[in-house]
């Protein structure tokens, strides 16, 4: 709906037409690079005031300005502003920096400040020394801001004021007219004339030929829910913009973004009066063809690019509920949970950082590919629930030009816990198919360690096995941080020592008469093979090798409260056989567990004088047979005499006999 008003009232509205550049009446010229809803603010208010001074000529309306002199505030202190000069006062309600309107009504009211210095700049308006309205802009990178505060307030027309303040972190309100001013209007009647607004119910007027014109799908203000749309009639949120591809631009004026065809639309950011060339971040939808249509986000734009996204650098971040959850770097990095991401990829935080959940029937894979990412290169993966649920494989490609999923699995993880290296069904915790080799790095052993305790392995026992020199050790520690004892070494020659670190013989245990020393079978075995003997010769004299031995009781020195031994002294038993005796340089171990080193120690092999005893047993049996002959010969002519006697006896018996008969 369009009506024509007077001529008056057409006077009036033609001063619209100097909106733009916001310069009739002494508007700000630069309110354009305050963003889109200060323009549209500025025009509301020019135009109320245009209005106001052509169409309703009784109604109150006023104007002032500082006229370029500068005002020295409080910092962080609210502060009244004082006005040297009226640009007009139609009703004269204008006095001593307040504005006391005589009429009755709803009054648009505005207060600009230039805050000179970087910082925080807070213009308030005052309704009878009570804070009623204020904007608040608090960019700390740039001077010489120029925020507005606006607000519509019913005044009674006798003793309602209103008065204008500002709040800054800096101590000067800058005093140039275009931007530091105070001015209001009456906005709902008064004066003679009368204008009909065009349009329906929340229609927004516009200039249209010389007369209000609205268009409710373009421009509709819905006061009952506070929505605004544009293309809309009809806005479901604050701010509903609907129609056909195109460009949304928060900051400053739009001068495109981009040449060519392939761009779709964007949204900017920033206070660059050329985004093209200097926004600070945006959105941007370009069309690059049938199958490339892209989205861009970036921030600080630097160049003039045909794309934005080509000059994008700095720092984009991704937040929830005012907490940053993710950022983008200048050089690509992604940081989840990290605000300084060291890699392409940096997760931090959280007891489980990444989570990868197939579909149903489906496995989850990892591939890792040589030559920067190519899929035709040699690759590894690691994949589960590729034959049964659980099981989790390493696969390696079988060629430079493989999938690697395609190729051998080399190691293998079962749900159960068991590791196969080189088989695909581990039966043990760990499996290998093949050797294990463990080195040295120059400052750690090779080392296998068995924990005694699996509940707490790092404070309970351990066993070791190491190498280091060509010596193998086994040995225990009270826990992995306290230093153990070696309890048996087997050198590179093949010498086994129980308790003893430098073995010298096949098995060899410590000089220790406690049971650390002692050794324990059902049987040994020697070797004897008479193949493999030469220039043998019988024991000569064994038995007086033996009747030369003297045979001991004994206390052993080298043990606690031993019980009394059995034996010989060594040094004895080499005068009489000298090849059971051996000589070497031993280390003899005290009963307080301190060592002598003995070079001429003597070792007696009792098991190699059963040689010498076997002989002497003989040579003792050849004299006992001996012994038993000549006794046997000795009872042979004692039987024949006392046989000889015996008859005698017999004869002289019956001649006895045969004279006592005679008698």
């Amino acid at each position: 709906m369009n009506s024509r008003p007077p001529a008056s009232v057409r006077a009036g509205l033609a001063a619209i037409e100097l909106v733009r550049g916001m310069m009739t009446l002494g508007a700000p010229t630069n309110s354009l690079k305050r963003g889109p809803r200060t323009a549209i603010i500025h025009t509301l208010v020019w135009v109320m005031l245009t209005l106001s001074s052509a169409a309703f000529a009784a109604a109150p309306a006023f104007s002032v300005h500082k006229n370029g002199t500068d005002q020295t505030i409080s910092s962080a202190t609210n502060t009244l502003l004082t006005w040297s000069t009226e640009t007009f006062d139609t009703n004269n309600n204008f006095a001593s920096n307040r504005f006391t309107p005589t009429i009755a009504g709803k009054y648009l009211i505005v207060v600009s400040a230039r805050c000179a210095q970087p910082g925080m700049c807070i213009p308030s308006i005052y309704k009878n020394g009570t804070l009623y309205a204020q904007t608040q802009w608090t960019n700390h990178n740039f001077a010489d801001q120029a925020p507005q505060a606006t607000a519509i307030i019913d005044m009674n027309g006798s003793s309602d004021y209103v008065e204008a303040y500002v709040y800054s972190t800096g101590t000067v309100v800058g005093g140039t007219s275009d931007r530091t001013y105070f001015s209001g209007s009456q906005i709902d009647g008064g004066g003679s004339g009368s204008i009909t607004p065009a349009g329906n119910d929340g229609s927004i007027q516009f200039k249209s030929d010389g007369n209000l014109g609205a268009d409710a799908l373009q421009l509709h203000w819905d006061s009952a829910n506070k929505h605004l749309g544009i293309g809309t009639s009809t806005p479901s949120t604050k701010l509903q913009v609907k129609g056909a591809l195109g460009s949304v631009h928060l900051g400053d004026t739009q001068e495109g973004f981009g040449a060519g065809t392939n761009n779709s639309g964007a949204i900017y950011f920033g206070p660059a009066p050329s985004p093209v060339t200097n926004t600070t971040a945006g959105i941007e939808a370009s069309w690059g063809g049938v199958t490339t249509p892209q989205i861009h986000i970036g921030t600080l734009r630097q160049a003039a690019p045909t794309f934005m996204s080509a000059y994008y650098t700095g720092v984009l971040t991704f937040s929830t509920i005012g907490v940053e959850r993710m950022r983008i770097t200048s050089n690509g990095n992604v940081g989840i949970g990290t605000t300084s991401p060291a890699t392409l990829l940096h997760v931090s935080g959280g007891s489980e950082q990444l989570r990868l959940a197939p579909s149903a029937g489906s496995s989850t894979a990892i591939a890792m590919y040589d030559g920067g990412g190519n899929a035709a290169a040699r690759g590894w993966g690691w994949r589960t629930n590729d034959t049964t649920w659980g099981n989790l494989r390493l696969y390696e490609s079988a060629s430079s030009t493989g999938d690697p999923f395609a190729g051998a699995a080399r190691m293998t993880i079962l749900s159960g816990g068991n590791v196969g290296i080189g088989t695909p069904s581990p039966a043990a915790t760990l499996d290998v198919a093949g050797r294990i080799f463990a080195s040295t790095d120059g400052t750690k052993l090779a080392r296998v360690t068995f924990a005694t305790n699996v509940s707490a392995p790092t404070t309970s026992p351990v066993w070791n096995i190491d190498g280091t020199g060509g010596i193998m050790r086994f040995f225990r520690e009270p826990d992995l941080s306290t230093a153990g004892t070696v309890y048996m070494v087997l050198d590179d020659t093949g010498n086994l020592g129980v308790g003893v670190g430098v073995p010298s013989y096949r098995i060899d245990l410590p000089n220790t008469a406690s049971a650390a020393g002692r050794g324990r079978a059902n049987s040994w075995t020697t070797y004897s093979d008479g193949r493999y003997k030469t220039d043998i010769e019988s024991i000569d004299s064994a038995l007086d090798k033996v009747m030369a031995l003297k045979g001991v009781t004994y206390t052993s020195t080298t043990e606690v409260n031993g019980a009394r031994q059995v034996g010989f002294i060594a040094q004895e038993v080499e005068k009489v056989v000298p090849e059971v005796v051996s000589v070497s340089k031993t280390t003899v171990t005290r009963p307080d567990g301190s060592t002598e080193v003995v070079d001429d120690y003597r070792s007696l092999a009792y098991d190699r004088l059963v040689p010498v005893l076997t002989e002497a047993v003989k040579e003792l049996k050849a004299a006992n047979d001996n012994l038993r002959a000549d006794n046997d010969d000795l009872r042979a002519e004692l039987h024949d005499t006392t046989n000889s006697q015996n008859a005698q006896i017999e004869a002289l018996r019956r001649k006895i006999e045969a004279l006592e008969s005679t008698r």
